[in-house]
């Protein structure tokens, strides 16, 4: 069990299966960061009496879903900074006394043109600003929908799912992920009645989802389909 306090304790449990040491194993490998995530979140899960059960394991399932999709696609999640380029175009547009909020007179402004559309001269300057605020966001990595995506075809091996199926897939892990991150979050209001049997449904669909992941076997379905059925279930 590679040596882990969490997976040690685990093991002598009646919830710790082979299936669940085997998902153990292939987390050590691909992404052994996860490997405490994963059984840690487990054992809160399990323990139904232990105070903040569901904001902690939905924590934890939120934290596999968004590591291990990067992992396995090669891709950073880390999205732009545009904050700073946004800052020096919108000094360059006040510096060049361009009107702000006021589209009447921004378009007195412009200038006729013989065709094509209405013309407005700015400085290389400005236009510089705005070509790098373009140019960072035509470069940036893609979405989460995107990665999502790139996964299930990626590990559906040489014969990837069709297309349909991996919308589908990738419509019911985002769903299940954010309610997961919805539980996650500590509110003004307390939990409802239902939380904890929500927050266990979703952590155990999604837990059997990566195990279809990690075993390929997307020939059968079953794993995935089930991940779908809970997700549109509710």
């Amino acid at each position: 069990m590679a040596g882990s306090p969490s997976a040690a304790t685990a093991a002598s449990s009646s919830w710790w299966t082979d299936e669940r040491a085997h998902l153990y194993e292939w987390f050590h490998k691909t992404a052994p960061e996860l490997t405490t995530v994963y059984v840690g979140g487990l054992r809160v899960l399990m323990d139904e009496e232990l105070p903040g059960r569901v904001h902690f394991a939905a924590h934890a399932m939120r934290e596999i879903a968004n590591r291990l999709r990067d992992v396995l696609t090669g891709t950073d999640a880390r999205r732009p900074q545009y904050e700073h380029l946004v800052e020096q175009l919108s000094s360059k547009w006040v510096a060049e006394d361009l009107p702000i909020g006021d589209r009447q007179a921004l378009s007195e402004r412009a200038s006729p043109s013989a065709s094509g559309p209405v013309t407005y001269r700015v400085s290389e300057q400005l236009f510089s600003a705005v070509a790098k605020l373009v140019d960072t966001y035509n470069d940036a990595p893609p979405t989460n929908r995107e990665r999502l995506r790139h996964l299930f075809h990626k590990v559906g091996g040489p014969n990837p799912p069709p297309t349909e199926v991996v919308e589908s897939w990738v419509k019911s892990w985002r769903n299940v992920t954010e309610r997961g991150v919805r539980l996650a979050h500590v509110g003004k209001d307390p939990l409802g009645p239902d939380a904890e049997a929500e927050v266990t449904a979703i952590f155990l669909a999604f837990e059997k989802s990566i195990m279809a992941i990690a075993n390929r076997s997307y020939q059968n379905l079953d794993a995935l389909d089930q991940l779908l059925a809970s997700a549109n279930q509710r």
